[in-house]
């Protein structure tokens, strides 16, 4: 007999839920688009911005890609260092020029940063209302962070509880904490982390929230295909 399919919920990145909801289907699953936060973009004005240009513009996300584009004439010729290659295809088709290649967590962009900048270097974080690590990552290894908060990252109101899934896909650690805030059906999901920073999150969550915990190769749709083509099929 042939297996069920499987179904996942995609809770992000809200931006593009439906990349990674195709990727799921073409790996034979059933997508069901389930953001768990809302993202409101914000308007730099001058005062959010540091007088001094800086010497690298990290973007962690690629919610603040916006606030980034509308920043292009201002910063042109500014190395971006960011994480996730679809954020690097944004910033390079904004004409803004990539420093190396994407990281594939924040933690991983500090500590390439760290070794890879000279001590008092003045980077530009363009940031998520709650995002915080990266700046102290950095800030404690001694170089100069100038954060502009480029998008606001509020709950979004789930109908509880949540659908019964096989496995849940979790986009980033803010969007983990909001997954624990919520009701659960019967049954314990596998859960897929986008990147090492939300895997973080996840296991810091009571350990019977998951029945196994798992993190993607890097922030792609096609990486999610590849971990969901290699789970076992339920018979």
């Amino acid at each position: 007999m042939r297996p069920e399919t499987r179904r996942i919920l995609i809770t992000g990145p809200v931006r593009s839920l439906g990349d990674y909801a195709e990727a799921a289907r073409g790996a034979g699953w059933d997508p069901v688009e389930l953001p768990l936060l809302e993202i409101r973009p914000r308007e730099l004005e001058a005062s959010d911005l540091p007088a001094e240009a800086p010497d690298l513009i990290c973007v962690t996300s690629s919610n603040a890609v916006p606030a980034l584009e509308a920043l292009a004439d201002r910063y042109a010729g500014i190395p971006c260092a960011v994480v996730g290659g679809s954020t690097a295809a944004r910033v390079a088709g904004a004409g803004l020029e990539l420093a190396g290649e994407p990281a594939p967590g924040a933690a991983q962009l500090a500590e390439r940063l760290v070794a890879e900048l000279p001590a008092g270097a003045h980077v530009l974080w363009l940031r998520g209302s709650l995002a915080e690590e990266l700046g102290d990552r950095l800030r404690a290894a001694g170089l100069r962070v100038s954060d502009a908060v480029a998008y606001a990252t509020l709950p979004r109101e789930i109908e509880s509880p949540v659908p019964a899934a096989d496995a849940v896909f979790l986009a980033s650690p803010s969007g983990a904490r909001r997954w624990a805030e919520l009701e659960h059906g019967a049954g314990r999901p596998v859960a897929i982390a986008i990147g090492p920073t939300t895997l973080d999150v996840i296991h810091a969550l009571p350990e019977d929230t998951f029945s196994a915990i798992l993190t993607l190769l890097e922030p792609s749709p096609a990486a999610l295909r590849s971990c969901l083509e290699s789970l076992p099929e339920r018979t």
